[in-house]
């Protein structure tokens, strides 16, 4: 069982809350969001399947978990950019792109998709709105606004939402290894 994925099912399984403001930090709980208004963080690959149906492409490629190379693998489900990680029957959301407008991402309150701004954003979660900083991606050259947000209270897993031009393109899900 892959690092992302043991993190992922732990994190779930304890989630209890929707998104917010807490006394330590603003979150995004991966327990009370749903892809396209059906399908959770975490499910099935039945679940999946049935609501976005056949993956664009499906690949299996050794993981890199800083000094070693992990040998078995799980394939991860692409529908265009949108990428889930599977491990048996079980299908774990990596990363959310709006690019296409397929997908939207919705938690108690609030949707996330490609016409949300920097400054919709910033309404629910004015802390970690402050803390964005640019990143410029050394192959397209182009400059964006990250924006961190743990996905619950004192863990270290947290959402990157990736900005441009002031419009949400993306969300990954990262954890560390």
């Amino acid at each position: 069982m892959t690092a992302f994925f043991t993190l992922a099912v732990a994190f779930a399984l304890t989630a209890v809350s929707g998104f917010g403001q807490t006394n330590k930090e603003e979150t995004i709980n991966i327990d009370s969001m749903l892809i396209s208004n059906n399908v959770p963080f975490l499910t099935t690959v039945k679940v999946l399947k049935d609501n976005l149906g056949k993956p664009d492409s499906i690949l299996s490629k050794p993981k890199n978990f800083g000094n070693y190379v992990e040998v078995a693998t799980d394939p991860i489900y692409f529908y265009g950019q949108t990428s889930f990680e599977i491990h048996n029957e079980t299908a774990v959301l990596q990363k959310i792109d709006f690019r296409n407008e397929q997908f939207k991402l919705n938690t108690t309150g609030l949707t996330l998709d490609s016409h949300t701004t920097l400054n919709d954003f910033r309404q629910f979660f004015p802390s970690s709105s402050d803390k964005s900083y640019d990143w410029t991606n050394p192959i397209d050259k182009k400059t964006y606004k990250l924006v961190r947000v743990q996905s619950k209270e004192n863990h270290i897993d947290q959402w990157v939402l990736k900005f441009y031009n002031d419009k949400l393109i993306e969300i990954e899900y990262r954890t560390a290894c």
